[in-house]
């Protein structure tokens, strides 16, 4: 099962969170290529909670099924990650929701990044120095729709490619063991 933005609006509803599923999967997206182990959960999960004081009753299942996600998500970047993408509301939403949608994903996904990972900015590549970037403008710019629907949707398409794309490479130049593990163990099976 491939989690899309139905599938996290699910999990969060379901634990009452008052974040949206493109912003959380920005969230989980950029622990995943900050390095950050689901081993640490424990460490980042309250990041995601925002500060919310849960029972050990209340925090169990939300803690398996936000380990769940983020095994999930990883495995489709450890995969190649032609799988990865952005989670999105479908083309029944207004391209308005939908753009907004893609500007909280960015904006959680540059907090996790850069705030709650260890990535130092200048030690990436050009390309990613660039990428993160881009990202930041998106989320200092406003969201307006002009033009066409159909120009305005190619634009969107175009935009969360360019970030599924994009995600994919920082994931790579951060975690490359994780690169280089899963085509050892490939190598290893046969």
């Amino acid at each position: 099962m491939i989690l899309g933005f139905d599938e996290i609006t699910e999990i969060l509803e379901h634990n009452a969170w008052s974040v949206g599923a493109a912003e959380f999967h920005g969230l989980l997206s950029g622990l995943i290529c900050a390095g950050v182990d689901d081993d640490d959960i424990d460490n980042w999960l309250p990041v995601l909670l925002e500060g919310s004081y849960l029972t050990n009753k209340e925090y169990l299942p939300i803690e398996q099924e936000v380990r769940s996600a983020f095994l999930e998500v990883r495995n489709l970047l450890d995969n190649d990650g032609f799988e990865y993408t952005i989670a999105l509301p479908d083309e029944s939403h207004s391209i308005e929701n939908r753009a907004s949608s893609l500007h909280t994903w960015c904006r959680g996904f540059l907090t996790t990044l850069l705030e709650y990972g260890d990535v130092e900015i200048d030690r990436l590549s050009t390309d990613c120095c660039e990428f993160v970037a881009d990202v930041q403008t998106i989320c200092d710019a406003e969201i307006e729709i002009d033009g066409s629907s159909d120009e305005a949707e190619s634009d969107l398409f175009a935009l969360a490619e360019y970030l599924r794309v994009g995600v994919q490479l920082i994931y790579e130049d951060l975690n490359p063991l994780s690169a280089d593990q899963s085509d050892s163990m490939a190598l290893h099976v046969t």
